[in-house]
């Protein structure tokens, strides 16, 4: 999870979200607004799709202050709302922060066919087995996922996800939906995907390289 951005970024986005779920995880809610969204399926979509459109322009100067501001005053506001409905407080909050961070981001665009891209991929040559899976997002971004592990040894493996958006370069890059964000590159090459990715022994040992090339 991504633990660095809980306060701006309103939780953590799990490795693999439930459809019901919000960026948080509900078992941690503190109550009031937290409770609401935990028990309103089409709130959790929204704090999802605001904690995805932030991962985008998060960086992007007042953004984060802007964030914070927000958030404090979902919690005032939406607590106890006198003319409406927590939820329909809620819903209105939500809706305008959003239109107020998707002008922000910058346009997505798909590098060629999503069905080209779209699917299971297998890292080619050397000694490492693994799976990249590309899932293209409401947004025009993609979800990334890869896992791979060395042959002959047992527990060596190691898992990754990101969240990218098309270059103008026809790359799709991104950063890391988990703690310290690394980046990734994925370039299409011909029937063959490209990856650039750190390699992170300490943590991952051997099987921490998701960088090469990758095939159907």
């Amino acid at each position: 999870m991504i633990r660095r951005a809980t306060v701006i970024a309103l939780g953590a986005l799990a490795a693999a979200p439930a459809a019901a779920q919000p960026s948080f995880d509900c078992r941690r809610a503190s109550g009031g607004v937290e409770a609401v969204i935990c028990a309103n399926p089409a709130l959790s979509a929204l704090d999802r799709d605001l904690a995805t459109a932030y991962l985008r322009v998060g960086g992007q100067p007042g953004v984060a202050e802007a964030q914070r501001a927000w958030i404090a005053q979902r919690n005032r506001d939406c607590a106890r709302p006198a003319r409406e409905t927590p939820a329909a407080c809620l819903q209105r909050l939500y809706g305008e922060r959003l239109a107020a961070l998707r002008p922000a981001a910058p346009a997505a665009t798909v590098p060629g066919e999503k069905d080209a891209l779209t699917g299971n991929w297998r890292p080619v040559g050397g000694n490492r087995t693994g799976q990249l899976a590309l899932e293209p997002l409401r947004d025009g971004r993609w979800r990334v996922r890869m896992r791979v592990a060395v042959q002959g040894q047992p527990g060596a493996s190691c898992d990754g996800d990101w969240i990218a958006a098309a270059r103008p370069d026809g790359a799709l890059a991104g950063r890391a939906a988990g703690e310290g964000g690394d980046p990734i590159v994925i370039r299409p090459a011909g029937s063959e995907l490209a990856v650039s990715a750190p390699s992170d022994h300490g943590y991952c040992g051997p099987a921490g390289d998701f960088a090469g090339r990758w095939a159907r």
